[in-house]
């Protein structure tokens, strides 16, 4: 398949090949346009606007075209890393990555099925209503216990709503003469709202007329005001009568004794007694055990089956949480019903215990098959690429999981800031390919490796492509690169042999993507490449380059490097590295002739000398040389030659001294046929060649 891309940043107009269901290379070097296309690519699957990567200063809108649509993309860079790993879970996703296969989801529905009536049945409002008013009778009463002279005793916490509420249990001991009228309104049960309006509207009073009617007000309203306000608190009010709504709730709960004592607790101005205490223990008790029940019946969930099947506690949990049925005999005849039927289904559970445990224990064990499965598969990459940490899988509930990551010998938790860069972006790899190995079109790898050390790259290589259950074989990646390593590991290394890929160079000239093959016999190693030019041709200047080369790689002789390094210095006679006696330089010169005839027949130091020193010659040789490795060691050449008529900058010294990018690497591509330095470097050295800077 081919995508067309036109108009998209740096790129102009080009195509890129992608082979399916293979491992696409895209080698090129920095500013060919990789992450742009990159970029592009993903918008243009994700059916999302191209509008902002328009070309700067251009006002024609990106185009992206292909012959064939993928069904989704994930793509692993530095926004990915940003945007996806290393928040609170790892992998921001854990459940959906590790956990949510098809198998899962049967099992899951199989232990759902079994307990769905269960669950059912406890979502039913009355029991909600019933939850909810046993939850506020247990947040009210907070009973706590001190020793007194060495004695346990037992007391409400004056922190709890219902202590706080007891303080004005009779409204009408506080009530003064001036504020009689208003006794009504403060023992409502609204009485704190009424408060607050009452407080609120005072305020607002001008030359003694009502805010609200306008009418008159009594000459004493300033004293009705004092008198309410010192007497009475609107939290107050609010704490004493959500203390007796809660108490009065609860006495549908109780037996009639019971609750006469409830309602004595009510109307009494005394504070509690020891025997008060008692009592609200031993309701509030019995009543927050039935709150627990029903809590968690409710709450139940395939992964809490799964930890108290685990446990060995199954049968015991759903006989223990039984419903206490004389808890409700106070309530009316539907909610009984309704009581019975959670016990007829749990009892029912009990009667298929072998069969709830044998489905229980499948799903247990896929759980954890699936979480060893996927810990050992990046934990096995990190022992072999040595990084010392681990990932561990925690189960917080059901289609909740989270993943944390721990060094190999110690129990804490290991946070972004705490890794190196290039621990993150290795980890961050392993962690992108457990995500793309759930999706089903195309991945896209934005420079993964170039970063890492060979042992990590080979590591991450092996682990993605080629390792049993590698999770990108036989999917259809495309990998951007300006490493060229990468290839030759892939396309030379015996590990490789059997994986799909398809390999091409991406170059870009003032805005022309073009991308070319890169077939194995174009890989070729670099002695043999140097000992070929060495040996062919008519541009004697590369020719004493690349032998020169091949001797210092191969042959290691230092009389021969001494007579090509001084040609190339235009010295009018070799300088020796080792000062000799007249006979013995005549001996080194002979020695080094004869090696470097077998490279060039008709060398001759003088001859050579001149070839080379010709500036119309090397000029000639740079615009006939299509290899940009070529002209820019005969740019060299020439510099070397016009020395002291052109100042030193940056440029030249990186010119002259960085670019030797053909040393990196003894396998490389033939330069001839692929374009290794970047353009801008290429226009520079024109201008120098014609002058013109």
């Amino acid at each position: 398949m081919e995508y067309t891309i036109k108009n998209l940043g740096s790129v102009d107009q080009g195509k890129i090949k992608i082979k399916e269901n293979s491992l696409n290379v895209k080698y090129g070097i920095n500013g060919t346009g990789k992450s742009t296309i990159s970029k592009g690519i993903v918008k243009y699957i994700n059916k999302s606007d191209l509008s902002d990567m328009i070309k700067y200063g251009s006002n024609i809108k990106p185009e992206i075209v292909t012959d064939k649509e993928f069904e989704d993309v994930l793509v692993f860079n530095q926004e990915y890393i940003e945007n996806h790993l290393f928040k609170e879970d790892l992998l921001n996703n854990s459940f959906e990555i590790m956990i949510n296969t098809e198998e899962y989801r049967l099992l899951r529905q199989r232990i759902n099925n079994e307990f769905s009536n269960l669950i059912v049945s406890l979502k039913d409002r009355v029991f909600d209503d019933i939850r909810n008013e046993l939850d506020e009778f247990k947040k009210s009463i907070v009973i706590k216990e001190k020793l007194i002279k060495g004695k346990k005793v037992i007391e409400i916490a004056g922190t709890s709503k219902l202590a706080k509420g007891k303080k004005i249990n009779d409204i009408s001991e506080l009530t003064t003469k001036n504020i009689e009228g208003y006794t009504e309104y403060l023992k409502s049960g609204k009485n704190y709202i009424w408060l607050k309006w009452f407080e609120e509207g005072y305020d607002l009073i001008i030359d003694n007329k009502c805010p609200f009617c306008l009418n008159d007000l009594k000459p004493n309203m300033k004293l009705i005001h004092d008198d309410i306000s010192n007497a009475f608190k609107t939290t107050t009010l609010k704490q004493n009568a959500e203390s007796k709504k809660v108490l009065n709730n609860i006495k549908k709960f109780i037996d009639k004794n019971s609750k006469e004592k409830i309602e004595d607790i009510c109307r009494s101005n005394e504070k509690f007694s020891t025997d008060d205490v008692e009592f609200l223990k031993k309701i509030s008790e019995i009543c927050n055990t039935e709150f627990e029940k029903l809590n968690r019946l409710k709450n139940l969930n395939v992964i809490d089956i799964k930890e108290i099947f685990e446990n060995d506690e199954l049968t015991n949990f759903l006989k223990a949480n039984k419903l206490s049925k004389n808890f409700y005999t106070s309530m009316d005849v539907d909610v009984q019903s309704k009581v019975d039927n959670i016990n007829m289904i749990i009892d029912n559970l009990l009667l298929k215990d072998k069969e709830i445990k044998n489905i229980t224990n499948e799903f247990s064990l896929k759980i954890n098959s699936l979480i060893n499965n996927k810990c050992s598969y990046v934990n096995d990459f990190f022992a072999l690429a040595g990084i010392p940490y681990k990932i561990e899988v925690i189960t917080k509930g059901d289609n909740d999981f989270k993943t944390i990551l721990k060094p190999i010998n110690a129990n804490v938790d290991i946070k972004k800031e705490q890794l190196s860069y290039g621990e993150q972006n290795s980890i961050s790899l392993m962690l992108f390919s457990l995500e793309a190995e759930k999706k089903n079109g195309l991945v896209i790898l934005d420079d993964p490796v170039s970063s890492f050390d060979n042992n990590k790259k080979f590591a991450i290589l092996y682990y993605l492509f080629t390792k049993e259950k590698a999770v990108f074989k036989n999917k259809t990646v495309l990998l951007f690169t300006h490493d060229f390593s990468i290839i030759i590991d892939l396309m030379k290394k015996h590990n490789f042999r059997n994986l799909n890929k398809y390999f091409t160079h991406i170059s870009n000239k003032n805005g022309i993507l073009t991308e070319k093959d890169i077939k194995p016999d174009k890989v070729v190693f670099t002695l043999k490449h140097w000992k070929g030019k060495a040996m062919n041709g008519n541009n004697y200047l590369l020719r004493i380059i690349n032998t020169r080369k091949y001797i210092e790689y191969a042959v290691r002789d230092s009389d021969a490097l001494d007579v090509l390094s001084s040609i190339l210095h235009f010295y009018d006679e070799p300088k020796w590295s080792n000062k000799d006696k007249q006979e013995n330089i005549n001996e080194k010169m002979k020695n080094a002739e004869k090696i470097i005839k077998e490279f060039i027949p008709n060398f001759s130091y003088d001859f050579m000398l001149n070839e080379i020193k010709n500036e119309e010659k090397l000029k000639d040789w740079y615009f006939k040389s299509d290899s940009s490795i070529d002209r820019l060691q005969i740019l060299r050449a020439y510099l070397e030659l016009k020395k002291g008529s052109r100042k030193d900058d940056v440029f030249m010294s990186f010119i002259t001294e960085s670019y030797h990018i053909e040393n990196n690497e003894f396998l490389s591509l033939n330069e001839k046929q692929y374009d290794l330095i970047p353009n801008y470097i290429m226009e520079m050295c024109d201008k120098i060649i014609n002058d013109e800077i």
